[in-house]
């Protein structure tokens, strides 16, 4: 389940790359509330359970595309089966590429209702630029 699945691959490696500049370059103008309020809507809950249906770990995630999203593996490591949550819907999700050297998991989950993130372009930032993180 490595890097077989070329989207996944590429939404691993864009998280590595810099979720931290999603809605870069915009969100210079931007205050922290809005910034919240507009990242928030691509952030679901994950959920790890074993076998007997017991919660192993939680964590979020950040949808990359329409039923794809990222999480950190080691909030799945311990888990059979796992669920992603988003505006009260918790839907099933699987698997489908991992990044064991960066700690970086894709999951599917279908359905989920949350909109993919907005990576921002980050050639207009320069030093001295505010930033919230």
């Amino acid at each position: 389940m490595s890097r077989k699945n070329s989207r996944a691959s590429l939404l691993i490696r864009a998280a590595w790359l810099g979720v931290g500049f999603l809605f870069a370059g915009a969100c210079a103008a931007l205050g922290p509330e809005l910034i919240y309020q507009l990242a928030s809507r691509s952030v679901v809950a994950v959920q790890a359970v074993d076998s007997a249906s017991q919660i192993m770990a939680r964590g979020s995630g950040v949808v990359m595309h329409k039923d794809l999203l990222v999480t950190n593996c080691h909030v799945i490591a311990r888990g059979k089966s796992f669920y992603v949550s988003y505006a009260k819907k918790r839907l099933p999700a699987r698997l489908v590429a991992y990044d064991a050297m960066h700690d970086l998991c894709a999951l599917e989950a279908r359905d989920q209702g949350a909109q993919p993130a907005r990576i921002g372009d980050t050639k207009g930032l320069r030093v001295g630029h505010r930033s919230t993180s």
